[in-house]
C-alpha cells in the first residue's frame, strides 16, 4: 500500500508519497517515499482527492509523472 498526503505549500504542487510498502506494485514500478506525484494519466493532481478520483476513473495502467529531488519521473503502474 501507499500512504499519500498533499504537498506542503511552497513546494512542488502535487501529492506526496508519505509511506510506501516495499512489496507493493507502486514500489515495484519505481515510486518511493518522498516522491511528489504531479499527474496521473496526464491529468494534473494537486490533492489526494483528485488523485483518488483519477485512479477510480482509470480502466488500464496508470501513467504517473512525479518529482524526486530535482528529477522528473515517468512511471507506469500496472
Amino acid at each position: 500500500g501507499v500512504d499519500l498526503g498533499n504537498a506542503p505549500s511552497g513546494r512542488q504542487t502535487g501529492v506526496v508519497v508519505a509511506d510506501i510498502d516495499t512489496k507493493s506494485n507502486a514500489y515495484a514500478a519505481g515510486l518511493r517515499q518522498g516522491d511528489v506525484i504531479t499527474s496521473v494519466n496526464r491529468v494534473p493532481v494537486t490533492s489526494v482527492d483528485e488523485l483518488k478520483q483519477v485512479v477510480t476513473d482509470s480502466t488500464g495502467p496508470l501513467l504517473i509523472n512525479a518529482q524526486r529531488d530535482n528529477t522528473e519521473l515517468f512511471l507506469v503502474l500496472r
